[in-house]
């Protein structure tokens, strides 16, 4: 009986922790709430989530959302969140892709201007990896991501691999970490 009340508990704790698709879900309105300059009148509409392991959650949604003369745009776009840990130390970060018109509107730092360099050394192009989705520039970069992040490409879950480092190439270009206590009580 012991054991089974200990089982029961443990279940019970299992299943009120956040799940990774929640967390991403709820840091991706803040993060929206932010962005849109009527953030009272946006809605995120077609949700659903691309892709989801134990440590990272890729959504595609569109954002619906006045512009600056009030009229309502429609914006798909592709929010990722990564929470992992690496080599003891946690790793919580998000990125967002918008459509390629967007990225005009962002003027690039020094370091931004280095990493592009050292990601064409590598054989990747920045901006491809800023506008386009994870799964494209999973696709596009293949044998790069392989050799790059030292994968073995006869690995059972090396899709599962290369995804995740996609994403994290994604995340490095262009991705901010995440305040795990910011917005708890936005809603949109």
């Amino acid at each position: 009986m012991k054991k089974f009340i200990l089982f029961a508990l443990i279940l019970m704790c299992m299943s009120c922790s956040k799940s990774i698709e929640d967390e991403a879900m709820e840091h991706l309105k803040i993060m929206m709430k932010e962005m849109v300059n009527c953030a009272d009148e946006a809605e995120l509409v077609n949700t659903h989530t691309v892709y989801k392991s134990d440590s990272l959650c890729v959504i595609d949604f569109t954002l619906k959302a006045p512009n600056g003369a009030g009229a309502m745009l429609s914006t798909p776009m592709e929010y990722l969140y990564i929470d992992v840990e690496i080599n003891g130390q946690r790793v919580c970060g998000e990125s967002i892709t918008f459509e390629d018109k967007f990225d005009f509107l962002h003027e690039q730092s020094e370091e931004e201007k280095e990493l592009e360099k050292e990601l064409a050394k590598e054989g990747f192009d920045m901006n491809y990896i800023i506008n386009n989705s994870v799964a494209n520039v999973k696709s596009k970069y293949r044998n790069e991501l392989i050799k790059y992040a030292h994968h073995n490409p006869n690995h059972p879950k090396i899709e599962d691999k290369l995804t995740f480092s996609a994403a994290w190439l994604k995340l490095m270009t262009r991705g901010r970490e995440v305040n795990k206590n910011k917005g708890k009580d936005i809603k949109l």
